[in-house]
């Protein structure tokens, strides 16, 4: 049998939508479209504000339900508005990641996180 558990099912109906797709830039396409062939490390933001990176090949990307993914070598995928850089480009995530460097980290909440 195949069939996930409901605890399973529960946890990736939560995960999307505590984290939702958010709608990226069409020209970024044209950048990944220039860079399909290319190897090199993108920058990504994993789950949460962890941040990650992989060196690879760029194959393409692809839509789902889910959104829209970057395929790298290794059927690696990375959605498309968690890149921060890629191949030394600014990714749709780069403003929140640069958001993290204008942040006062004060011991009082005054709303910035």
């Amino acid at each position: 049998m195949n069939q996930k558990s409901p605890k399973l099912e529960y946890t990736i109906v939560m995960k999307r939508a505590l984290d939702p797709y958010q709608p990226i830039d069409p020209d970024f396409l044209d950048i990944i479209d220039e860079l399909i062939g290319r190897s090199g490390t993108i920058n990504f933001f994993e789950s949460g504000n962890d941040i990650n990176d992989f060196k690879g090949e760029i194959k393409g990307y692809v839509r789902t339900y889910e959104g829209q993914f970057l395929v790298l070598n290794a059927n690696r995928r990375i959605r498309l508005d968690k890149i921060i850089t890629i191949l030394g480009k600014v990714g749709p995530a780069y403003e929140r990641y640069n958001h993290f460097s204008n942040v006062c980290f004060s011991c009082f909440d005054e709303g910035q996180f």
